[in-house]
C-alpha cells in the first residue's frame, strides 16, 4: 500500500511539473497599436517607446519628434539582431553598407531588414516619426543610444531588403481575395499579405504553420480577425500582435486588409486555406 501511495505522489508531481513547464512555454499573446499614446519616455521630449518581447522576436514601437537630436542625423553602427523596420508616419533616409554602399528613402509602408552585422544609419527628416521595429534575438533593452562596438564586417554579408506594402509585386495565392510578397532574411521572414475585401468567400480562413515558433502580425491597413490557440480577436490599422502559436486569419467586412507577417525562423512562414 505504502508503495502504491508513494507511486502516485511521484505520479502527481511528475505531472504538475510537465504542467508548468508546458504553460511556460506558451505565452499569452501580446498587442499593441502603433498609434498608443501610453509610451515610456526615454528621451525627455524627444523620443518614446513600447514594446512586446517573445523569444526569438521583440517588437518596438519607435515615436520619435521631428528635427530632435540624434534622430535627424543617427551614428552609423550595427548589432548583432536582424533588424526590421516598418514606417507608419514620417519619412526616413537609411544608409546601410555591404556589398554596396546604398541610400533608401522610408516613406509610410516602407520596410527595410537589415542583416546581423550590417553597417547602416538612419535619419529620420521629414515630420514626426512612427515606426515599428522589429529584432531577432529580442533586444536586452528598449533603445540602446550608445552604437555598440563595430563588428568584424571583412565577410560578405547580405544585402539589407527594401520594399513597399503599397507598391510590392505580389502572387494571387487565392484568386481575385489572397496575394502575397515573401522576403527572407537571416533569421527573419517577412511576408506582405493582402486580404481583398471583395470577391472569394468571406469565411475562408488562413492558418499559420505549425513550423513558425513566433510571429508577429501588423495590421497595416483595414481589419482582421485572429484566432491563436484559445485567444480570438479583432485587429484594426496599427495594431501589432506578437503569439508563439500559430495565427489564423478570417477577413472581415468589405475592405481591403494589409498585413505584415513577421516569422521566427525566418523559413517557417506561409500559411494553409482551410
Amino acid at each position: 500500500m505504502q508503495q502504491s501511495a508513494e507511486r502516485r505522489a511521484r505520479l502527481l508531481v511528475l505531472f504538475w511539473g510537465a504542467l508548468l513547464l508546458w504553460g511556460s512555454a506558451t505565452a499569452a499573446p501580446q498587442q499593441f497599436n502603433m498609434y498608443d499614446t501610453d509610451l515610456e519616455e526615454v528621451v525627455p521630449g524627444a523620443a518614446f517607446t513600447k514594446r512586446v518581447v517573445g523569444q526569438d522576436l521583440g517588437a518596438e514601437l519607435f515615436y520619435m519628434k521631428a528635427g530632435t537630436r540624434p534622430y535627424s542625423k543617427g551614428n552609423s553602427h550595427n548589432h548583432p539582431e536582424e533588424y526590421m523596420v516598418v514606417k507608419f508616419a514620417g519619412e526616413s533616409k537609411f544608409t546601410v553598407q555591404g556589398g554596396a554602399h546604398r541610400e533608401y528613402r522610408i516613406v509610410p509602408g516602407g520596410m527595410m531588414l537589415i542583416p546581423p552585422g550590417l553597417q547602416h544609419r538612419g535619419g529620420h527628416e521629414v515630420g514626426d516619426t512612427i515606426m515599428l521595429g522589429i529584432f531577432s534575438p529580442p533586444r536586452n533593452s528598449n533603445f540602446n543610444w550608445t552604437p555598440p562596438p563595430a563588428t568584424d564586417a571583412s565577410e560578405e554579408l547580405r544585402e539589407a531588403i527594401h520594399a513597399n506594402i503599397d507598391t510590392a509585386e505580389r502572387s494571387e495565392v487565392l484568386r481575385n481575395q489572397i496575394y502575397t510578397s515573401d522576403f527572407t532574411g537571416t533569421r527573419i521572414g517577412v511576408q506582405f499579405l493582402r486580404i481583398n475585401g471583395v470577391g472569394g468567400r468571406a469565411d475562408t480562413v488562413l492558418s499559420g504553420r505549425e513550423a513558425a515558433s513566433e510571429e508577429v502580425a501588423v495590421i497595416y491597413r483595414g481589419q482582421v480577425k485572429v484566432t491563436s490557440g484559445t485567444d480570438v480577436r479583432i485587429l484594426k490599422a496599427g495594431d501589432v500582435y506578437h503569439s508563439d502559436r500559430p495565427i489564423f486569419y478570417q477577413r472581415i467586412g468589405d475592405q481591403n486588409t494589409d498585413i505584415v507577417r513577421v516569422f521566427s525562423p525566418g523559413s517557417a512562414g506561409g500559411f494553409d486555406l482551410r
